[in-house]
């Protein structure tokens, strides 16, 4: 069934830093965000399996996601995938119409941390 809270504090704190983080990422300069990337990508990977119940760590990760790919930071990356994974990577990627949003891309910076530091962020999740 359904779960409740057993402290609503909790949640609405949860709530709050979900609204934070959404803020913080939608403004935070490129450069210093992909610096932090991959600790912090971490941290909501370690949040989200320790409290799969609580998506406000899922919205994090997937807001965080969605920012690090406007800057481009996975651009010319591969992740390295297993057999299973490979085998349903086979099929023809689905794209997304475009948006029109501008896109400001660090591919290719030093300003990027090293391709290892953010292959290694790709490979875990």
């Amino acid at each position: 069934g359904d779960i409740a809270a057993s402290n609503e504090y909790d949640w609405q704190g949860l709530h709050n830093l979900r609204s934070f983080a959404q803020e913080l990422l939608r403004v935070a300069d490129g450069t210093q965000l992909a610096r932090a990337a991959a600790h912090f990508g971490r941290q909501l990977l370690k949040l989200s399996s320790d409290a799969p119940h609580a998506s406000a760590f899922y919205a994090m990760l997937s807001m965080l996601l969605r920012r690090l790919d406007a800057i481009g930071y996975f651009e010319g990356l591969q992740p390295e995938l297993s057999a299973a994974d490979a085998t349903l990577a086979g099929s023809p990627p689905s794209t997304e119409p475009q948006t029109g949003a501008t896109r400001l891309s660090l591919a290719g910076s030093s300003l990027l941390p090293p391709p290892a530091e953010r292959a290694g962020l790709l490979a875990e999740l």
